[in-house]
């Protein structure tokens, strides 16, 4: 491209607005957190590869021997999951005119948008893999219950699936679980603190987080996919770090470039990452109605 300028000193204007878009990236990345914080987490920054490997030791046996009875030696052969890293990248080149006119919300804008799209990208991508565990709760076409969540649990406890537990939901699952539940702690006559208290403790955050249900650390995002040809929504229940994993190569980059024969400055948003899953004994898929 003709004409390319790419601004690399600290004074003046665009250096002040890559820092002021730089800040909005990162703070709108702040959401994911809520999700990245579930999943078993590693970094290849400063590594010379592109693939993390997470081993996955055996099944062992015990089992009683008679007195001066030789043990029976078992085979150890561990497996493993390698994850991949990729590129995601957004890219936007607002103009002069744009830009110094305050058209899209002045300094800073640009940089909010991207980092929401990078976000959004990386949760889509989290969300998905609910789909992948072979072992389902729920019904297709039906809404989500309190019975499904327990269901769940169940299903997890009684594969020896011990740690802590977490729950992702779409908005409409969450809808549904929320009004199952007010079937059971109170009638709509009812008053009282305990159970305002209780609906008070189901509130959907704007950043998805709503804290526990019944234990579970739960999360809403509208990414949540549909299932089942678009029929159904495909939320899942986890143990926390150890059914899912996120790998960063490197977790946000923004860089800024001159194109002076189109009085514009192209900003270039990217990431590093691969997620997967780890071990599907460890999560369940929650299928329920849209």
């Amino acid at each position: 491209m003709a004409n390319e300028i790419t601004f690399v000193q600290t004074e003046g204007i665009f250096s002040q607005d890559y820092m002021l878009n730089r800040e909005s990236l990162i703070a709108a990345l702040h959401p994911v957190q809520n999700v990245l914080g579930l999943l078993r987490r590693s970094s290849l920054m400063g590594q010379p590869s592109d693939s993390q490997r997470f081993p996955k030791p055996p099944n062992l046996t015990a089992s009683s021997v008679a007195d001066g009875t030789d043990a029976v030696n078992q085979a150890y052969t561990p497996t493993q999951v390698t994850l991949t890293v990729g590129e995601v990248v957004a890219m936007v080149s607002p103009t002069d005119l744009n830009t110094t006119s305050n058209i899209f919300g002045g300094a800073g804008q640009y940089g909010a948008d991207l980092g929401m799209a990078l976000s959004d990208k990386l949760i889509t991508d989290i969300t998905a893999l609910f789909d992948g565990f072979s072992t389902e709760v729920g019904t297709s076409g039906a809404p989500l219950t309190e019975t499904i969540v327990l269901t769940g649990h169940t299903t997890l406890r009684a594969a020896d699936v011990n740690g802590r537990l977490a729950m992702g939901l779409h908005p409409q699952q969450w809808f549904d679980l929320v009004g199952d539940v007010g079937t059971t702690i109170s009638a709509a006559a009812t008053t009282g603190t305990d159970p305002r208290a209780v609906t008070n403790d189901l509130a959907l955050g704007g950043d998805g987080f709503i804290g526990e249900i019944y234990g579970d650390t739960t999360v809403v995002n509208s990414t949540v996919a549909s299932v089942n040809a678009g029929a159904d929504r495909g939320g899942g229940m986890f143990e926390i770090g150890s059914a899912l994993a996120y790998v960063t190569k490197w977790g946000s980059r923004l860089e800024t470039e001159r194109d002076a024969s189109l009085r514009a400055t192209e900003m270039v948003a990217s990431m590093a990452y691969a997620v997967g899953e780890l071990d599907d004994t460890r999560g369940v898929a929650i299928t329920t109605d849209l």
